[in-house]
Parts: structure tokens; C-alpha cells; sequence
């Protein structure tokens, strides 16, 4: 598509900008939490 991981999720409405900056933190980069939420597409079954 041409867009950043950034760009998809917050057109998307998955994430907020702030849980993006905290997934993306340096902090959380170099040890990560670990944080699931399974999203779907309605278009399409899991």
C-alpha cells in the first residue's frame, strides 16, 4: 500500500496514537510486552 504500520492501524481505528507510541518506544522495542487483542476482517473468516 505505501503506508507505514503507523498510518494503516490509526486509519484502521485499531490502536490509539498513544498505544502505537508505546508499542513503538524504544523501551518496549529492546524488551516487549506482550499485548494481544485479536482484530478480524469482516471480509473474511478466521
Amino acid at each position: 500500500t505505501g503506508k507505514s504500520v503507523r498510518e494503516v492501524v490509526l486509519e484502521r481505528g485499531l490502536l490509539t496514537v498513544e498505544q502505537l507510541d508505546d508499542i513503538f518506544s524504544i523501551q518496549n522495542l529492546m524488551h516487549p510486552a506482550y499485548k494481544a487483542k485479536r482484530y478480524t476482517d469482516d471480509k473474511e473468516s478466521v
